[in-house]
């Protein structure tokens, strides 16, 4: 990369970029003070075609600097309109009465953009410390669910309420004291039940007995946090489960529901024979009893394509189940679905006509 300071012009050598950029002494010198947690005002970094798609007042936006290089900043825009897709991990107030500035706005922490220093038109203000700890927390969130890749330098730690990741599982914070932070196992789901949290869209479902002590000064990888209502709805739930002592599940199974027990091996319900449910062991390929379903969590409902996918190659291999295996696959097949619903309809025009005979011999 090449630069020229005394005539303000400077072009990559990068094969993507090769675009010779003009810009005055004024935005040097502004970039050059630069640091992250400033805001600037700067022209959005779109193509002509794309900014003809916006208004033209709002070409020119707040930005909130992350990084820098030696040429571009990278940054976070800030809009007055909050967008209702957005989570809540992919956005950050950004306070008029804190700021003095003309309204309340927010950062879109869902993605970044890179701006040129000819984009550049004045410097706004720096923030506290205190947000861009926030907003660093929600980047590395961000940063998990394969979005935003650029964020702050600045080491976090965990607190209550807190969803991290070890080992590749996914574990909640429910507790802490002045020196330890206690977390359960958690999951997401992908429907909604009696022992699950909804948060941001998000299904999560827990296991109460796979629990982890882990000192205050110790950091895993953040993934999501709670607030104090998602929180206090998932501690319930830890306490109606530790109440319990039936063996009833706190959810009615459902045929190609996909459950997961205490030790993290995941099952398939199929049937129901002489009052004992059963459910194939995805790891053993086998058709097992579920004794307690109070041990088992709610993961996902399967489609009928996937569930007579599981079904054909087990109809080979157990011949004490064939009955019902047989009733499984001609339901789920596409022409088993054909003949149930030609019998349904058959059943109610039958069940139809029965009635206006019956009226008929009345009269």
């Amino acid at each position: 990369m090449r630069n020229n300071k005394s005539t303000g012009k400077y072009h990559t050598n990068e094969s993507l970029d090769t675009t010779i950029r003009y810009y005055n002494t004024e935005q040097y010198a502004c970039f050059k003070r630069l640091h992250p947690g400033d805001v600037i005002f700067a022209k959005m970094p779109l193509s002509n075609e794309m900014l003809l798609e916006i208004e033209e007042s709002h070409r020119s936006r707040p930005f909130l600097v992350a990084r820098k290089d030696r040429t571009y900043i990278y940054g976070y825009q800030c809009s007055s309109s909050l967008m209702p897709w957005l989570k809540s991990y992919e956005y950050h107030p950004y306070r008029q009465s804190i700021y003095h500035d003309n309204k309340d706005s927010y950062f879109q922490l869902n993605c970044y953009y890179k701006i040129p220093i000819d984009y550049i038109e004045r410097y706004l203000t720096t923030l506290y410390y205190d947000d861009c700890y926030e907003i660093q927390r929600k980047l590395l969130m961000c940063e998990n669910h394969r979005q935003s890749k650029v964020h702050f330098k600045i080491d976090v730690s965990l607190r209550l309420g807190d969803i991290f990741i070890k080992n590749g599982k996914l574990y909640l914070i429910y507790q802490s004291d002045h020196s330890n932070h206690y977390a359960f196992r958690t999951y997401e789901i992908i429907r909604n039940h009696a022992q699950s949290v909804e948060a941001d869209g998000f299904y999560f479902g827990f296991n109460f007995n796979d629990r982890l002590i882990l000192k205050k000064n110790e950091y895993y990888s953040l993934y999501y946090h709670f607030n104090y209502d998602q929180l206090y709805q998932a501690e319930a739930i830890r306490k109606k489960v530790k109440r319990s002592t039936s063996k009833k599940a706190l959810f009615k199974l459902e045929r190609g529901m996909k459950l997961l027990d205490s030790h993290d091996m995941e099952y398939i319900y199929l049937f129901t024979n002489e009052k004992i449910n059963y459910a194939l062991d995805l790891k053993q390929k086998q058709i097992v009893k579920m004794k307690h379903l109070n041990e088992f969590q709610p993961i996902e409902m399967l489609n009928q394509k996937l569930l007579y996918h599981y079904c054909l190659p087990l109809y080979s291999t157990n011949k004490k189940w064939k009955k019902e295996l047989n009733q499984l696959i001609d339901e789920t097949s596409e022409k088993g679905k054909l003949c149930v619903y030609i019998n349904r309809l058959s059943y109610s025009l039958y069940h139809t006509f029965k009635l206006f005979l019956c009226k008929q011999n009345h009269k």
